[in-house]
């Protein structure tokens, strides 16, 4: 015989609540969802801060991340890929002023590469070592000028 007994009106007050946050074409509109693997493990976040910043983040199945995306309200834009121990790998981005730029880090979290570019048009690509010290420089000007740098090291055999 089915439960004839009415929901009880916590349900109701529930229900009515997750209506009024889908709009009339069923959109769901939230401040942060977080989407979880068949395990409960969140594996998707998302949010807004309370500044204004979205910000996209996937997690692999231990919970750690490993890539997020943001757009803050400034302008600015970001992505970075996280290895399996949490360090951030890679960064790129766009800043508000119009630069652009690309960070590949070590195991360490030392910026090994950074390629960048600024709103005006000048470019740069610097490597660096182990010790985050700058080995080798090139760019260029917004006017086209080129300007670089390098260090070697004799090595014994």
């Amino acid at each position: 015989m089915p439960d004839t007994e009415p929901p009880s009106t916590d349900l109701h007050a529930r229900i009515a609540r997750l209506e009024g946050m889908l709009s009339p074409d069923g959109t769901l509109r939230c401040s942060g969802i977080v989407i979880m693997d068949a395990h409960g493990a969140p594996r998707i976040v998302a949010s807004v801060s309370e500044r204004g910043e979205a910000v996209l983040e996937w997690l692999d199945s231990g919970a750690r991340k490993r890539v997020s995306v943001s757009a803050d309200g400034d302008g600015s834009a970001g992505l970075m890929v996280f290895d399996a121990r949490g360090a951030a790998r890679i960064g790129v981005g766009s800043d508000r002023a119009g630069g652009a730029h690309v960070v590949c880090s070590d195991g360490a979290r030392v910026p090994r590469v950074v390629v960048g570019t600024s709103a005006s048009g000048a470019a740069a690509v610097t490597v660096s070592d182990g010790a985050g010290q700058v080995r080798v420089s090139a760019g260029t000007t917004a006017d086209g000028r080129v300007a670089g740098d390098w260090k070697v090291e004799a090595r014994g055999l």
